[in-house]
């Protein structure tokens, strides 16, 4: 992830992979009866749909004024998401099938063609009650991949040629429906499942124009220079602001996510941008950074099976923290052996086909 000087957004890669661990940490708690179940994580989500924005813009804005077309625009997409997204969906039929042999229950045939929808990043009309209850049952985190598909979709054809200052007037009217709509339901939108499906449109609308905007007046943005206090700092805010927070349905929890769409999470992409940090730590949060969409679109499986374990054993809300922690280090080496050994050779294999062929 280069910045304007050629340098890379080091500390823009360590709060994805954070967000990310966060995420796996919530996911391994989230279906016990333990003290706290970090409500505010899923809002790590609409971290990524505003970071994903700012970055997105930064790499092919430029490209794409200068003639590069839009469907090679969506095929170089298609392309950074489609080898992991395929994996976490057989992680997932990998699991359902453990599950169909244990229990003994069939596999229905909604099961086969949602899974050839959900392959190409289309939704499930029909939620399984034996999958995990959402529009991607094999792989409930996939349904993000859908929304931001469909952002890059809007941006490419259309949003990518408004200036700065319609895009903020756009931006302005949409905050006020989405605070609407916030407000209206007492907590963050949702998106994943069959019932709150059109939320996911503005979910994903508004962080990702706050992202575009971020990017349009990224001129006037502050350079902080160098400061690994900064970037532990910026982290421990997302970290607290993910991890912490009110979590009961209310005025309270809306006011909660507003502040964090509209106010903290632009001012840590904004930051993010402007600290630059060297050595050991720009390693790390390069290293976290490359794991990040891996350990997201994989991880949700491999939870589901310690989960189960845990089922079986009755642990207490100690031993199901302890457990959380090691799911995560799991989590992280199969999203770095998925990184090394399927996504970059599969990757550089489909670009000499299609691109080769294409010569």
């Amino acid at each position: 992830m280069a910045n304007k000087n050629g340098d890379r957004f080091f500390v823009l890669d360590g709060l994805r992979g954070m967000a990310a661990l966060a995420v796996v940490f919530y996911h391994a708690v989230e279906p016990f009866d333990v003290p706290w179940k970090f409500p505010n994580t899923p809002l790590a989500v609409d971290f990524f749909f505003m970071l994903s924005a700012f970055v997105i813009a930064h790499a092919y804005s430029a490209r794409l004024a200068s003639g590069m077309k839009w469907q090679q625009f969506m095929l170089i997409r298609w392309l950074r998401l489609f080898p992991l997204h395929a994996l976490g969906l057989l992680f997932g039929l990998l699991v359902f099938g453990m599950k169909v042999i244990k229990q003994s229950v069939g596999v229905p045939l909604e099961l086969w063609s949602g899974l050839a929808l959900n392959l190409f990043f289309i939704p499930s009309p029909v939620e399984l009650a034996e999958g995990w209850g959402s529009i991607f049952p094999l792989n409930v985190p996939a349904w993000s991949l859908f929304f931001e598909w469909a952002a890059n979709v809007v941006w490419v054809l259309l949003l990518v040629r408004f200036p700065a200052r319609r895009l903020l007037w756009v931006t302005m009217v949409l905050a006020f429906i989405y605070a609407g709509a916030i407000f209206m339901k007492g907590a963050p939108l949702g998106g994943m499942e069959t019932s709150s499906f059109p939320e996911g449109f503005l979910r994903v609308a508004l962080p990702f124009l706050i992202g575009l905007l971020l990017w349009s007046f990224r001129e006037k943005m502050r350079v902080f220079g160098a400061g690994a206090w900064r970037a532990g700092l910026l982290s421990a805010s997302l970290l607290a602001l993910l991890l912490l927070g009110p979590g009961e349905a209310g005025w309270l929890w809306s006011v909660y996510v507003l502040l964090a769409v509209l106010l903290i999470f632009p001012l840590l992409v904004v930051s993010g941008a402007g600290v630059q940090v060297s050595g050991r730590l720009a390693a790390c949060f390069e290293w976290l950074g490359y794991v990040s969409y891996a350990l997201y679109v994989t991880h949700y499986p491999i939870v589901k099976v310690f989960s189960n374990f845990a089922r079986t054993h009755e642990l207490n809300a100690g031993a199901i923290y302890l457990l959380a922690g090691f799911e995560v280090l799991v989590c992280l080496f199969v999203a770095y052996c998925a990184s090394v050994l399927v996504d970059e050779p599969v990757r550089r294999l489909l670009s000499r086909f299609l691109f080769f062929r294409k010569s």
